[in-house]
């Protein structure tokens, strides 16, 4: 009698299926797992020339994974940045600006910066207000300071009003609080208006606007009274 083998499916064998979750974490995953594999095998090459010439290939490569961030000028050192720390900064070759960047290097934290701090009286209106006022109380001609003075107002007038979210502000307010800045020594009328403070180009295109709107108000008024005429005269020629 002949012998049966039995044959067993492929997928029957017992094969271990490596899973992301078994595999080492990839330090930047944005370059992926293959570019990670290829610096771990630039560290088992012994030769240094053949070592730096599988880096630097490896280098283009990941320039080629990121084509967006290749018009900066420094892109290509950030590579090689980034291939120190994928190796852990364990592999021995020479970046092209011929600095090989550490952990310390490549972690330290910039110093802080100090804010400055101003001792502002009326902090809606901001700082740059307050230095408006010491440069008007600075000048030696009377005219010219008061007419600095109405522009700081006007100006107070647009920050109280971006601050406050109200369309009307009373022009009383900002005289007293201008009053206070510069200590009584500037002062408007007291039925003195503020103007709001409009760009040159901006009050020329309202008044562009307006000129506009009076335009067409005559041009359909005088279409009005055409129109008007001609029922006038059309109801003549039904009555003969």
């Amino acid at each position: 009698m002949e012998e049966r083998t039995e044959s067993i499916h492929p997928l029957q064998e017992d094969h271990h299926i490596e899973y992301n979750t078994e595999r080492e974490d990839l330090r930047m995953p944005e370059y992926g797992r293959h570019v990670q594999n290829l610096i771990k095998f630039a560290k088992t090459i012994e030769d240094k020339g053949k070592r730096q010439a599988f880096v630097e290939k490896v280098a283009e490569l990941m320039m080629m994974l990121n084509p967006t961030n290749r018009n900066e000028e420094d892109h290509l050192i950030k590579v090689w940045h980034h291939i120190f720390e994928i190796a852990d900064f364990d592999l021995e070759v020479m970046p092209p600006d011929g600095e090989i960047p550490t952990r310390e290097t490549l972690h330290k934290k910039p110093k802080p910066l100090n804010y400055p701090h101003k001792d502002i009286r009326l902090r809606h209106y901001g700082y740059n207000v307050e230095r408006l006022v010491q440069k008007a109380l600075q000048m030696e001609d009377e005219e010219k300071r008061k007419e600095f003075a109405k522009i700081i107002a006007a100006y107070m007038k647009q920050a109280y009003r971006a601050w406050s979210r109200e369309q009307f502000v009373n022009d009383d307010i900002i005289k007293n609080d201008l009053k206070l800045l510069s200590g009584g020594l500037l002062t408007l009328e007291e039925g003195e208006a503020i103007n709001n403070l409009v760009a040159p180009n901006a009050q020329q295109s309202g008044q562009n606007q307006q000129n506009n709107r009076q335009k067409q108000r005559k041009r359909q008024k005088k279409q009005g009274n055409n129109g008007n005429g001609r029922n006038q005269y059309r109801r003549r020629r039904k009555k003969h």
